[in-house]
Formats: structure tokens, sequence, C-alpha cells
């Protein structure tokens, strides 16, 4: 922040999520309701200028050297084993397939000439696979079947780190399906580590057992907004898992106090404790499991029943966003344990004072996600506004149930709810109670003309 001159949102997520791809899948705790990893999305708006290069290839940089080292290992060592087994796959498919003497006579071992073909043109992809994709801890851009053969040859484990997320988003946006369709599946299974299939066109499906990713886009406001008017994307649930906040960075002056470089022991320390990281964890067969302290449990119930209420009330109509905000605060109370005690975190449970940390950065980012998320909120109100009065114009402003709104015209209860909630001065709610008994109805009535004993009225209390 002293060097660079930014403010601690662009480091503060760039360090949370480059924590979160050295540990993989390598640890994981029990929250309130499932197993939790610590692996997050983020995608953060930043104009150019602004710095946001120069502190992701800073605190990058431990994962970026451990890849290249990798990378130079496996083309000293295992790149030359595995072509070498390729040449002779297409030495022996070039046997089987040549022209042959008397080719038009039904020869006794055609079927398992065929058969054997099959193999080698198997084992022919998987090495191709291999030798293009192994040896990776991150990438910067992706479609699905290529982050699906990433994932399939390292481990199930990826990191998507980009300063310059606008390829990878412009993607998931449907790119190449001229927006008709959004490339968001696996990015939402990987974030909770569930089994899925990526389908190939040219080659067999790719079965991931238990795909974990890791991702950061630091990407220009504009884009950051397009992608959240995007509706499929919206409802889909990809963006509502991702730690999203228009930086709203500025070019600053420099001063007598700007400093001339980074603080170089600073930077050692964190190359040295992400490496360790990456070696304890994200090469790990199996997760090790980190214990929950005294008093986190009690901290969640109660961050989770405040986001109930608020659900219940002013963000009824996106609350499949709200209701994610407890699961942030368990991944990030998860990078910050590994943050405070290392490749030795295993051996300590997460306390209470680390879990309060993580709901005030949750806390923060959900203010930032709800300031992301206001023009598509209006631009969805108004349309829900205008489609209910439509259907009382058709009806002739009669009262509608909400069981008939969801029925027949598809509104569904929140939908409902949240525009009466929103514009009190054109609907109304009344419960009433058949006159022979039975279940009570809820009904949607229009301000100008309210049922019998109801009285006409702006204000949101009656």
């Amino acid at each position: 922040m002293r060097h660079y001159k930014v403010s601690a949102l662009l480091p503060g997520v760039c360090a949370l999520v480059v924590n979160s791809a050295a540990l993989g899948r390598g640890v994981v705790t029990k929250s309130n309701v499932r197993h939790t990893y610590a692996n997050l999305y983020a995608i953060i708006g930043a104009r150019s200028g602004v710095g946001k290069s120069v502190v992701f290839d800073e605190l990058a940089a431990p994962i970026i050297e451990f890849q290249e080292e990798a990378l130079k290992e496996f083309a000293a060592e295992q790149k030359p084993r595995a072509e070498a087994e390729l040449k002779l796959l297409d030495q022996e498919i070039h046997e089987l397939t040549k022209a042959r003497r008397g080719a038009g006579k039904i020869e006794i071992d055609e079927d398992n000439r065929h058969e054997r073909l099959c193999e080698l043109f198997q084992q022919k992809a998987i090495l191709e696979d291999e030798l293009q994709f192994t040896s990776r801890l991150y990438c910067v851009d992706f479609t699905s079947e290529a982050l699906g053969i990433l994932l399939a040859n390292n481990g199930e484990q990826m990191a998507v780190l980009t300063d310059e997320g606008g390829l990878p988003l412009h993607n998931m946006l449907g790119r190449y399906t001229k927006g008709e369709i959004t490339d968001d599946v696996l990015l939402c299974k990987a974030k909770t580590v569930n089994s899925t299939t990526v389908d190939r066109v040219s080659r067999p499906p790719i079965v991931l057992h238990r795909p974990c990713v890791t991702m950061l886009l630091l990407v220009q406001p504009d884009l950051l907004q397009k992608a959240f008017s995007n509706e499929r994307l919206l409802v889909g649930g990809l963006l509502a898992r991702c730690l999203a906040a228009d930086s709203k960075m500025e070019l600053q002056y420099e001063d007598e106090k700007t400093l001339p470089e980074v603080d170089p022991g600073i930077m050692a320390r964190w190359n040295q404790h992400i490496r360790s990281l990456i070696k304890k964890f994200r090469f790990a067969k199996e997760p090790c499991w980190i214990a929950v302290g005294e008093g986190v449990k009690e901290l969640s119930r109660k961050f989770h029943n405040e986001i109930v209420d608020q659900i219940r009330d002013s963000l009824c109509d996106i609350s499949s966003f709200a209701t994610r905000w407890v699961e942030r605060a368990w991944e990030t109370a998860l990078n910050l344990h590994a943050g405070h005690y290392g490749d030795e975190c295993y051996r300590e449970p997460i306390s209470s004072k680390t879990f309060s940390d993580a709901i005030r950065i949750a806390r923060f980012f959900a203010d930032r996600q709800l300031e992301v998320l206001q023009r598509p909120r209006i631009k969805a109100l108004d349309e829900q506004r205008d489609r209910l009065k439509e259907i009382f114009a058709q009806t002739g402003e009669k009262l509608i149930t909400v069981r008939d709104l969801h029925r027949r015209h598809g509104f569904d209860r929140e939908q409902v709810f949240s525009s009466v909630k929103n514009h009190p001065d054109l609907f109304g709610i009344v419960e009433q109670r058949p006159p022979h008994g039975g279940r009570k109805s809820i009904l949607v009535f229009l301000k100008s003309n309210p049922p019998p004993g109801v009285r006409k009225s702006t204000t949101r209390g009656d």
C-alpha cells in the first residue's frame, strides 16, 4: 500500500486469493452446514494505470515462479519420455493403418486390429493432453474444455489468476456461443468441489470427481458491470460465489514518503509462506481437516440469522447472493488461519478472533457486492413492476393470489414480495381466509383498487 499508493482492497484480495491458490483442496473444515474448502473466487474492477498489474505481479510471484520451476523440471525429465512414447504410438498406428496386400480380403485379425487402433488413439490423446497441460498450478485464460483438461492432469486442482481478466470473463459470458450460453457450469461445480463431467467435441468426456478451482480476475469496471448485468450469470450462481467489488481506485500523486521499492524482507517472507503452503497442501492426496475452536459456530449462527432477517426484508430479491455470505466468511477464515499459522495450520483450530475477522471481511464484500448489484436490481424491479401492472390490467385490476401469480404467470414468491415492498405506492398484500374456512390465501392488489376493508394508502405499513 505504501509503495504503490493503493487502497487495502487490491493487495488484500490478491493476497487472500494467492494464499487460497496455494492451499488448493488441501485444507477443509466443517462449517455450520457443510464441508468448506479454502478456494476463493474474486472479480475486482480496477481502471488501467492505477497499479493493479504491479500489485498482482508482486503477490502472485511465488506461484508464477513455482510453476516455471515445475515446467522446467517437466521439460527436462518427463517430457522426453512422453514424447518418445508418443513416437512409438505413432509408429504402431502407422503400421496398423498402412495399406496391405490383398486389402480387399477379410483378414482373420481385423476385429483385433480395430480394437488395438482404438486403444492406441486413446493413449495418444492422453499423452498429448499431458504434454500440453501437465505441471500447471495456474492459468490465465480458459474455456470449460481447456480447464477440464488442466484439472484432469493436475490432481483436479487449478487456479485462474490474471490481472487482465477480460478474456476469461468474456468466455464465461459466452464468447464462443454468441452470448447464447454462458460458460460457467464447471466453475460453479469446482467452487464447491462437486463432481462433474466436461463434454468434448472430438474426444471422450472428462469425468472430474473433486474439481477445485481458485479464481482471481482483475477487470475493467465496465466489464464488471457487464457481468453483473448478465441474467444467466446472475441466476446460475457463479457471481453469487464471488467476492466482487469495484475498487474505484484512481491514480495517486507521489510524494517524499513514496517508498523506492517494496520491502524485500516482507516479500521474501511472503514468497516462503506461499511456497510452503504449495508443498504441504497443494499436492496433498487428501485434505487436512482444520478443527473449529470454541465460539466459532455461535458467531456463524448469529451471522447467518442476521442475513436471514435481511433476506426477509430488504434483500428478498437477491437472496441467492445473500445466502452465500456465510460461506464466504468460512472460506476467508480458512485463509486467514493458514495465513497466520502457515504450513502448521492443521495443528490449530480456527479461533473466534479469526472468524470474527473473516465476518468483517465478508461484510465488506457484501456491501461492495450490493453496490455492483444496484443497477441490475433496479432494472429487475422495474421489469417486475411493469409485468405485474400488465397482469392486473389483463384481469380487470382484480385481486390475485400469490399462488396464481406463480402458477399462471411465472412469478415466484420472492419476486412478488419484493415488488410489493419496493413499490408500496402501487401494490399491497393482504391475507384472507375463505368464508367457509380452510387455508389462508395471500392476495396482491392495486392500491388504486383495494379490497373491502383495506383503506387506500401509499404507506408501507398498511
